[in-house]
Formats: structure tokens, sequence, C-alpha cells
């Protein structure tokens, strides 16, 4: 491909000399990867590789440049809430540093982010729409989180929009927004929860009263609403039911104007200092008989919101594994160029090589979990069911681990660069608060493990969904141990519905661990090929090894040139 990086050390420098003078960061972050372009090259159709290897290469080079700047510079000016104007009248204004709007901008350039931009862009590119689609955020997450999650938050509201909006409504919102330009995009705000009710949606205090057809009005308050400035507004409420029935709660979309002068249907009641995400502004929503349009049916709610959140889940485990990797690679490119003990590299200290490998061994086993899944997003259709509903259950595992393990791998990197991890101008501390605040998005809580756990639980034959797995294990004498343990964890899930009804929910957090490292390890198996395992191998053996509590043992030293090949990714 063009602009190839060489991925060996000879560019560096003497390993005697003192070379931070020299250092300078990637200048391409799709170029650079290795592990992603060999994924992508090996995945995608010749057609789809030559229409979308050019934007990535685009994308890449702004993501390692202006895109990152602006990104430091949003998340060290938080934003500001203006209630009043001089005169006392009401605005609720909320105020980004410019660099959010630039930020914005820059991003929106694309055109391409998410699969329903895809689908609407080519679609011709059918089967490959979710790999597609979700490359360019990737490579946008290596800079910054909380756009990601922005561009998240409106393809998810795309997808909703195409399946559940009338012909009208898909026109204004969907398809004119986005010929619009990317100075005019739109952006979504989710209304979701309230400070009562908690976790339970039933007890959802916010009314939609009908007036016509599709047209209603709605009141109440809704708390720490994601994205509280954006245009465009769904808003979960409950459509009163007659005959003191059970309420139906249903999803409404707002079109939002809020400048001086004009009677105001909502009003900001304030805005959440959040850990990170800080170009994701949160708060409270106060709607005084706003206008609505019903997105599906009266009661569809529930159904809709899984939908919303199974998207945006994609979206978080794609900002935590980007995440995660570059806050690698930028510990992996400080240790090889700064000293120690005079002249030596970091690099070359045994102790730093053997941190880099066991981190690059965790990222990679999380990477082909993402990416596999996307894959098998490809795959579904009506011709086979039972991939849509492994999915339902997959993806909010996967979010919740890759998530907790980009917050481990984040930290981890940190220490290898020292004190200079830990200064607020690099981009480690950045990513590991964004990281910290994307359960916030989507309201997980110290039940959320236990929650996926119980919803593994009640699938009918939970051991056909492993029988894949399985069936690899016989291909592999040295996993038999592990076959039988599989087995064993997958009769414990299966008898705990029915004997102990406190035994899932206290070991979920065990059974959800064991859960990943057999997906991982089957997602990994089948995909190591001559080049790729340099890097897939060893996460191969990590797996194993904390199976077969083999972590303990002893090992001999590798050479830097050898966690060089693993990491795979050029200056």
């Amino acid at each position: 491909m063009q602009d190839f990086v060489d991925y060996s050390m000879e560019s560096l420098g003497d390993s005697g000399q003192h070379i931070w003078d020299d250092y300078e960061p990637s200048k391409n972050f799709f170029v650079s990867d290795k592990i992603f372009v060999h994924f992508l090259q090996k995945e995608l159709s010749p057609d789809a590789w030559s229409f979308l290897q050019p934007k990535l290469v685009k994308l890449g080079k702004l993501a390692a440049s202006t895109l990152n700047e602006l990104s430091i510079s949003a998340h060290m000016h938080s934003p500001k809430f203006v209630k009043r104007d001089l005169f006392g009248r009401d605005i609720d204004n909320i105020i980004f540093h410019p660099s959010r709007h630039e930020l914005m901008k820059a991003a929106n350039q694309t055109r391409m982010m998410g699969s329903s931009a895809i689908t609407f862009l080519s679609p011709e590119f059918e089967g490959q729409q979710y790999r597609m689609g979700y490359a360019l955020p990737y490579i946008l997450a290596l800079s910054d989180s909380s756009v990601t999650n922005i561009i998240g938050m409106k393809d998810a509201f795309g997808q909703i929009m195409k399946r559940y909006a009338n012909p009208e409504l898909q026109a204004k919102f969907i398809e004119n927004d986005y010929l619009l330009g990317p100075e005019n995009a739109s952006e979504v705000c989710f209304c979701f929860r309230e400070n009562a009710a908690g976790l339970k949606f039933d007890a959802i205090s916010t009314k939609a009263i009908p007036l016509r057809d599709g047209v209603y009005k709605i009141s109440g308050e809704k708390s720490h609403c994601e994205n509280i400035h954006a245009h465009l507004k769904l808003v979960l409420a409950a459509v009163p039911s007659e005959n003191n029935e059970k309420p139906k709660l249903s999803i409404f979309l707002i079109e939002g104007n809020n400048k001086p002068g004009v009677s105001k249907e909502f009003e900001i009641k304030n805005l959440d200092q959040k850990l990170g995400m800080h170009s994701l502004p949160v708060g409270d929503l106060l709607f005084k008989d706003c206008t609505a349009f019903l997105l599906g049916e009266e009661g569809q709610g529930m159904e809709i919101l899984e939908e919303l959140m199974k998207v945006t889940n994609i979206w978080s485990s794609i900002s935590a594994v980007a995440g995660f990797r570059r806050s690698l690679v930028e510990a992996y490119q400080y240790a090889c160029y700064q000293t120690y003990d005079g002249n030596r590299r970091l690099l070359d200290h045994p102790s730093t090589l053997a941190k880099l490998e066991a981190l690059n061994n965790q990222f990679v086993a999380d990477f082909y979990l993402l990416w596999k899944t996307i894959r098998m997003m490809d795959k579904t259709g009506p011709e086979k069911p039972h991939l849509e509903s492994n999915l339902n259950h997959l993806i909010p595992l996967i979010k919740n681990h890759c998530v907790n393990s980009a917050i481990s791998g984040i930290g981890q990197s940190m220490k290898i660069m020292e004190s200079h991890g830990y200064m607020e101008q690099g981009v480690i501390p950045k990513f590991i608060k964004d990281c910290l605040a994307l359960p916030l998005l989507h309201q997980s809580s110290i039940h959320t493990v236990s929650v996926i756990v119980k919803n593994w639980a009640e699938v009918q034959d939970i051991s056909s969904f492993f029988e894949p797995l399985t069936s690899s294990l016989e291909h592999f004498p040295d996993l038999e141990l592990l076959k039988v343990e599989l087995k064993k964890l997958l009769s414990h899930i299966e008898e705990s519905r029915y004997d102990d009804p406190d035994f899932l929910d206290f070991n979920a957090d065990k059974i959800m661990k064991n859960l990943i490292m057999y997906i991982q390890l089957s997602m990994l198996l089948h995909q190591e090929d001559h080049e790729s395992a340099a890097w897939i191998h060893p996460a191969i053996n990590q797996i194993k090894a904390n199976f077969l509590g083999q972590n303990s043992l002893l090992a001999l030293p590798v050479g830097a040139q050898k966690i060089i090949g693993q990491l795979a990714w050029g200056f």
C-alpha cells in the first residue's frame, strides 16, 4: 500500500546515544498500524478495500496531526454553561472551547462514519458495511474518544430512523441532513434516564400526551442527558394507558429550538462536571409541553432503546480498544527514545519488554474480539436469526470487557512512561479519563456484569453458542483441558438458573472473565496466518497460560526486535 512504513528499528539511531532530540510522533495512524491494515486487507473485498483505503490514509494523517492537537485542547477546556444573558433572559447556552468546534468540523469532513452512512453512500457494499463503516471511527478514536461517540450516537440515530421513522421524518432528519455538508451536520442528544427512577424504566415519570397522528406533547425532567446541547433529541417517555393499565414506554424525536426570544419548550437545568469525554456534555433537561414525533409504535420504547444501546455499545468498544492501542503505542515510542543508566534505551530493559509484551497480548485479544464481532454483524440476515440472537448477548459482554480492559491497559501504559505519562498535556491521561467516563454514557453500574451474565444464563442452550469453539479445540490436543473446563463452566451456568439464584450474582465477574477468554480464544485460533502470527501467536499463548495457571512460571527474556514485531506499529 502507499506510504508503507518500515517496522524495523534501524531508523531510530544508535541505542548508545540519547536520542530525545530526534523524537518524532507518528505521522499517520492508519499507515502505521500494521495489525489494523492487515485485518482490513484480509477481510474486505478488493473493491471495498480500494474504495476505503484512500479515505483511511487521509483520516490517518489528519488524526495524527490536526485532530490529535485539537483533542488535547478540547479535553483541557471543559464546556461552560451560561444560564442567562446580560439582560437576564434565559439562554441556556453551552459554550465550548473553539477547538471542540474545529474537532467536530474536521471529523465530519470524512462524511462516512458508521454503517448507516456507508449504506447510504454505497449500497453495493452490502455484507461488508459494518467493517467498512466502523473502520474510519476506529482511526478517529486513536485521536479522540468524545467525538467518536458523538458520531456513534448519530449513527445509532440513523439506524433507528431508517427502521422506525416514517418516510417524511427520514427525508428531513437523515438524507437531507447528510447532504447539507459537514458544517451543518446535526448532533443527537439521548434523554433516557431520570434521577427518581434510577435504573427502573418502569418508574419513568416523563409523560407523552397524543395531539394528532404521530405527534405528541412531552413533559417531564430527564437526567444525565448525553450531548445535551444537540439539536435533535431522542426521549424515552410514557404514554398513559386507559383503564389504569401500565403506561406504554415509547421513544420520541424532538427538534430543538432554544434561541433567545423564542418560546422555549425545554430548559437546561444544569451541566454535569464529569471526569472525561469533555466534548460530549451531559446534564439535566426539563421538557415543558414539548412537541415530539413518535418513532415506531406506542410501547416499543424498550425495543428501540435496546437497539440504540447495541449500536452505541459497539462504538464505546471501538473507543476503548483504540484508546488502549494509542496509549500502548505512546508508551512504546517513549521507551524507544528514552534512556536510563546513562545511554541505554528504556526499550532494552527486560522489565519494559515484559510489560509491553503482556499489554500487547491483552490488546491483540481485545482487538480481534471486537473486530470479529463486527464481522459477525455483517453476516446477519433473515436466514441467520441465530446470529442476531448471539450478538444481542455478545455485544454487552464485549463492551463491558473492552472498557475495563482498556482502563487497566492504559493505566499500565502510563506507568511505562514514568512521570511523563501523568502529564495532562499528554494523551494518556485523556484516554484513561474518557474510558472511565464511558460507562456513564450507557447506564453501566456495579450490577451490569450480573445482568449480562444472567442474560447468558437464560439462553436456552448456551452450549450451542460455544459449539464452534469446542469443535475447534478438538484440533488442538494441547487445549483438551480447556475444552473440559469450558463444559464445566457452561454446566454451572445452566444449573444455577434453577438451583441458587444468588450464585450468578456472586460469581458474575469470574464467569464473565472466563467467558470472555474462551470467546477471545475462538476469535484468535483461526485468524493466524504467516504475517499475523507475530502478534496473534503470543496472544493465544497468553490466554492458554491464563487458563492453565502458568502465569507464575518463570520465562526467558525476549529481545526488543521480537516485541517490536508483536506491536506491529511503524513510526
